[in-house]
């Protein structure tokens, strides 16, 4: 009741178009919605879509029930992530721990706990149990805080040492006697536990010891790591240290005989490496100096565990010659099976909760929807139907607008699993066969697009319904009376006697459904893509199956976040504004022309405060432009024309058929920005330049065409500047701009196109000449003596010009076109290769196309290669390369690779001088064109020439 009136007020200034009969609420107080809610799951459960069982489940302990996404102030889409509890078992009789120069020293804080006569285990989370075969010694944080825990599990009692964030996790799983509770028997530092001889699964070696590693995060997994240096980086890294440093083992209190005999033990042969201990050969490849490289250890672990899962197969153990894929859960299962490790789950990142507190993992009794593989053992089986289905739909029938967007879909239908889909308690509606349970805020809400087709009907016009004075009832809403609208089914079996419903209002409410749906295009945060959005078509899927194409979201479109001129919006900072906000500042179509100039991809849009001023006084402009225009258009015949259209005028049609062809292309591909590239600002360049320079008078019919266009074009982005001039020069009994038709276009002629550019381009060029060549002029004649031969010269302002034209592109410049057209990708009309200039280097046939790689000594221990010696012909290759990517490409797209002019660039040039020296003081009788092979051009300008880019020089004759 409060919320939802503000937002509706501030929609309206900002001039949104909405039917807000359609305007509802989600939650239970709606008892209408409500219905439709039951109806859902009902149907869910027919399918048998929906199962009760117990799950590990982001659990939030302060509230005591799951936090699923909408339910958490941090850490959506985060799901639990399985790890292996590996147990190393401490050795500590007298003779093992008299070896420990640390408890010698400093005692032993563990040394209460052995006459309770229980097993000590250092647990350690891993995700790779397979490697196990492979451990040299365990790593602990030398100032992290550990615990040793009481662990009553499967009838057995044993003492762990791990973080207080996996005892807090373990609590929940049913590792202690209490849920949700563990006894801390005593508390150490990660110091208390190095050089104490563990005996590891599986491992080689009879025993192994801890030592230290400064890089473990005790939010993360158990704060015990076990080290497997053949194929974990950090491990290699770390024991390398240990090794090669003795100051490094007395600061840690490490004895040669804990470090030194310890050897790599090659487990894992990954082809892509040609290794069997990739981890090694790759670290020394990338020159590793120890383990605070950090980054390119991440680099390369991601490497290693990328390959080694895909490619990897075993050498050693039960399972050896079999692939690291397959071999990983036969591992986890033995060593479970043996007693040697444990299942242990957390949140794949940090969860918070809404009331602030810190989520776990925990093993709930629930009700799950059967989202992503329920057999994968057998992926055809018809368990995976669902998602097979879903997945299809995705990849062959939902337009995503761009790849990213596709991709992201295509990998969360892969992951996405099992769905907690209710809780305990909260706003919602509850379960229809279990009112014990309320369905969860994005399970109740992945079809409510259907409900927007027929809730006018039904909310009475409020977004509660208003139940009280409401001639439906909602509890003649029955689950028969939507499969009659949704469904099609039989509305003369329906027995109506009794309701407030009547056969005409459902067959209204039907027929209104069957005229919206499918939902043509859905608006959405990128965010959504990992939960809201994919669960919607799994849903849409499960109540109307195998109709992918007349009931299933047909487009999604997603956004990135919202940032303010280029910083995240803060309240703190300064920068932070609500719609009603910007619209009091900068109006309602500046404000929606800044949003349009945002970005459209998954990249966070950008809302530019500099480009809301601008569109004020862009759009003020065009207005003030139409008022002259129109109070002048039909007497002034100095300045405006009729009859046949000149060659200016072609060149200016067209540019209007190219601007609403763009324009259309860019609407439907949902591309605002390239709305107004297109149909703003490049329309708006050429009719400045088409009015400034076109040759006696604008012509009375394109001008007007011109003005229509522009105001069809930006009426979506800007509807009440364009109403307000629509209205003033066709009048009200013509209607409104955004009911008028779209404009009519011919298909752009290429050439047309090239050749107006072309000649804005050299004409300002020309202009910018003349003016610097004036200006050296008179800086030359005021520093010449007067009376002098030189003064007299001087004195004559230029009058006359020579242009010399290309021929066609150099061999250097055809080369570049041709490397470029190989890279290039017509869909998102950019290159594949995004150092497109190495890439040149390295293919070009003229100089050195490989970078020097001798070394030169610079005094220290390493060296730096040369820097590349170009050649001028690569140097000119990289210039044009720039010029054709960044100035031409984003325009004239494939195109731009052509390796010949579209047309005759001399003939254009030379028969249109007057538009080409417009605005330039010279005799045009006086201007020479030149080809660029012609003997008698001017050798200076036939050395600087391009294609499109002639070369002029302007001087005075009698």
């Amino acid at each position: 009741s409060h919320f939802p009136p503000i937002g509706k007020q501030h929609l309206k200034e900002f001039g949104l178009k909405v039917d807000w009969r359609r305007s509802f609420i989600t939650t239970d107080a709606n008892p209408y919605y409500n219905k439709f809610i039951e109806w859902q799951f009902l149907k869910l459960r027919d399918a048998h879509k929906i199962e009760f069982g117990n799950r590990p489940t982001i659990f939030s302990p302060a509230e005591n029930q799951p936090c699923a996404d909408h339910d958490r102030s941090s850490g959506e889409t985060m799901k639990p992530q399985q790890y292996t509890l590996i147990k190393l078992e401490l050795l500590h009789s007298s003779r093992d721990l008299e070896s420990v120069p640390f408890i010698q020293r400093n005692g032993d804080k563990l040394g209460a706990l052995y006459a309770l006569n229980k097993k000590i285990y250092l647990v350690a989370a891993t995700l790779r149990p397979e490697t196990m075969y492979g451990q040299t010694n365990c790593f602990v944080l030398p100032r992290g805080e550990y615990i040793a825990i009481e662990v009553d599990k499967d009838e057995r009692s044993e003492i762990y040492v791990c973080s207080e964030h996996a005892a807090r996790n373990m609590a929940w799983q049913e590792f202690t006697r209490t849920l949700g509770e563990y006894k801390v028997l005593c508390r150490l530092e990660g110091w208390d536990l190095l050089g104490r001889p563990l005996k590891a699964p599986n491992a080689v070696y009879d025993r192994v010891y801890v030592l230290p590693l400064t890089t473990i995060k005790m939010d993360k997994g158990s704060g015990i790591v076990t080290s497997v240096p053949s194929d974990a980086p950090s491990d290699y890294a770390a024991l390398k240290d240990a090794k090669n440093d003795k100051n490094f083992r007395d600061k840690y209190y490490l004895t040669d005989a804990m470090v030194l005999p310890y050897e790599v033990v090659k487990i894992i042969r990954i082809a892509e490496f040609n290794s069997e201990q990739s981890a090694v050969d790759l670290c020394e490849k990338h020159k590793i100096k120890s383990q605070q490289d950090t980054n390119k250890l991440e680099e390369i672990k991601l490497l290693v565990y990328k390959y080694g899962f895909s490619q990897g197969v075993m050498l050693v153990g039960d399972f050896a010659g079999e692939k690291v894929s397959v071999a990983k859960e036969k591992c986890q299962r033995q060593l479970v099976r043996q007693g040697l490790a444990d299942v242990y789950w957390e949140p794949e990142e940090t969860v918070m909760s809404r009331t602030g507190y810190k989520c776990v993992v925990a093993y709930c009794d629930q009700w799950f929807l059967k989202y992503g593989i329920q057999n994968p053992d057998e992926a055809d089986s018809k368990e995976n139907e669902w998602q097979r289905a879903v997945k299809q739909h995705i990849a062959n029938g939902l337009e995503c607008y761009n790849a990213q967007s596709k991709d992201s879909f295509m990998a969360t239908i892969d992951w996405l699993h099992s769905w907690a889909c209710s809780r305990e308690f909260g706003l919602g509606t509850k379960l229809p066969w279990d009112k014990s349970w309320v369905i969860e805020s994005l399970s109740d809400s992945t079809i409510y697009m259907a409900y927007y087709t027929i809730a006018p009907f039904l909310q009475n016009g409020s977004m509660d319904g208003d139940a009280s004075s409401n001639s439906v009832k909602a509890d003649d809403l029955t689950p028969q009376v939507f499969d009659a609208v949704f469904c099609g089914a039989d509305v003369d079996a329906l027995d109506l006697s009794k309701s407030t419903l009547s056969k005409d209002l459902i067959l209204n409410m039907r027929r209104e459904f069957e005229y919206w749906y499918p939902m043509d295009l859905r608006v959405s945060g990128k965010d959504l893509i990992f939960n809201h959005l994919t669960m919607s078509l799994y849903n849409h899927a499960a109540i109307w199956p195998q109709q992918s194409a007349e009931r299933w979201p047909q487009s999604y479109f997603t956004n990135g976040w919202a940032l303010m001129d280029g910083d995240k919006m803060s309240k703190s900072e300064g920068n932070f504004l609500t719609i009603q906000d910007a619209v009091r500042v900068y109006g309602a179509d500046a404000t929606r022309f800044a949003l349009a100039n945002a970005g459209d991809t998954l990249e966070d849009a950008n809302f530019e405060t500099d480009v809301a001023n601008a569109a004020i006084l862009g759009l003020t402009r065009f207005e003030k432009l139409v008022e002259e225009t129109y109070a002048l258009l039909k007497t002034d015949t100095a300045n405006y024309r009729d009859g046949d259209f000149n060659e200016m005028d072609k060149l200016f049609d067209n540019a209007l058929n190219r601007a609403i062809n763009e324009t259309a292309s860019a609407f439907e591909c949902m591309r605002f920005r390239d709305v107004l590239r297109f149909g703003y600002h490049i329309l708006r360049r050429n009719a400045d330049y088409y009015m400034a320079h076109v040759n006696n008078g604008v012509h009375r019919e394109l001008i007007q065409r011109y003005i229509d266009v522009q105001l069809v074009l930006l009426s979506p982005v800007c509807p009440h500047t364009t109403e307000a001039i629509w209205g003033q020069i066709h009048g009200q009994l013509n209607g409104f701009c955004v009911n008028a038709k779209w404009p009519q276009s011919q298909a752009e002629d290429l050439i047309r196109t090239l050749q107006f550019e072309s000649l804005q381009q050299i004409s300002h060029q020309f202009r910018d000449a003349y003016k610097n060549e004036e200006r050296d002029r008179n800086r030359k004649l005021n520093k010449a003596k007067k009376g002098s031969e030189t003064h007299a010269k001087l004195q004559n302002k230029h009058n006359a010009a020579m242009v010399c034209v290309a021929d066609d592109y150099k061999p250097e410049q055809k080369e570049v076109l041709r490397m470029l057209a190989r890279i290039y990708d017509a869909d998102k009309n950019a290159l594949t290769v995004e150092k497109y200039k190495e890439y040149i280097l390295e293919n070009s046939s003229f100089g050195a196309a490989k970078q020097d790689s001798q070394k030169v000594n610079t005094g220290g221990g390493g060296g730096k290669k040369k820097k590349q010696k170009l050649s001028k012909e690569q140097q000119a290759q990289l210039q044009f390369a720039a010029y054709m990517v960044n100035e031409i490409m984003p325009d004239r797209k494939k195109e731009t690779f052509n390796e010949r002019l579209a047309y005759d660039e001399f003939d254009f040039l030379s028969k249109n001088k007057e538009l080409v020296f417009h605005g330039v003081n010279v005799d045009l009788k006086k201007v020479t064109f030149y080809k660029e092979s012609d003997n008698n051009a001017p050798e200076l300008l036939r050395q600087r020439t391009k294609v499109g880019d002639p070369t002029v020089k302007f001087f005075y004759v009698e």
